[in-house]
């Protein structure tokens, strides 16, 4: 990254743009805060509201702010994963309380040597999506959310524990170069897939438990 004066396309860009966002179409106060971070969009970021999810993370960081241990993990032996999988990459921006949200831009050289652009969030507080697996059964997994280090986490984690069934292998699948296996929970029905290398890594296709999958489908 360069220093956004010493780029000599610089006059032809506003250094700032302010944005007007629209109010959310999500129900902040939905009592499942990580499920309700998980619908939340990763494009723009959401708007405050007194109560709504920025006061929620703050609150639920300041309530766990001593606990150094990831939760259940005598239990679960957790293992952060990193995230590859397109449906993975989630990072949610909360506006301040009392700050208009703007966008800054930077500048940066691509191979050729020339400059591109783009604008980034201020005035907003990023979480991002983690993602683990437990030691003890791989079909087991566990979502959060979290500062840009990790160093402050959504406690509980969402725990996800599915009773599944292998369907059939592929051999390709999206952004994925390996073959992969396709599962099915015989109890809810929720879908998810693993790599047939690490059979039993399962990936749900949706962070719901058994019993949000059958309220959904029986909404649906």
């Amino acid at each position: 990254m360069i220093n956004d004066w010493d780029n000599p396309l610089l006059p032809y860009y506003p250094k700032y743009k302010n944005v007007t966002l629209p109010p959310s179409t999500i129900n902040q106060t939905k009592k499942d805060l990580i499920g309700l971070l998980m619908e939340a969009p990763s494009i723009t970021p959401i708007n405050y509201i007194s109560d709504g999810i920025y006061d929620r993370v703050l609150t639920n960081f300041t309530e766990h702010a001593k606990e150094l241990n990831i939760p259940d993990h005598d239990q679960y032996d957790w293992n952060r994963v990193p995230v590859n999988d397109l449906y993975l990459k989630k990072t949610i921006y909360l506006q301040k309380p009392n700050k208009e949200i703007r966008q800054k831009i930077k500048f940066f050289r691509i191979k050729d040597g020339s400059f591109k652009s783009k604008y980034n969030w201020i005035n907003v507080v990023k979480l991002s999506l983690y993602f683990y697996r437990s030691g003890t059964d791989p079909k087991i997994v566990a979502y959060t959310f979290g500062d840009r280090y990790g160093d402050r986490l959504i406690k509980p984690f969402k725990i996800l524990k599915h009773d599944w069934e292998k369907i059939k292998s592929q051999f390709s699948r999206v952004g994925i170069s390996h073959s992969y296996i396709d599962w099915e929970c015989k109890i809810c029905g929720l879908r998810g897939y693993s790599n047939s290398e690490s059979e039993l890594a399962i990936i749900p296709s949706n962070a719901l438990t058994c019993d949000e999958v059958k309220i959904r489908n029986i909404i649906i």
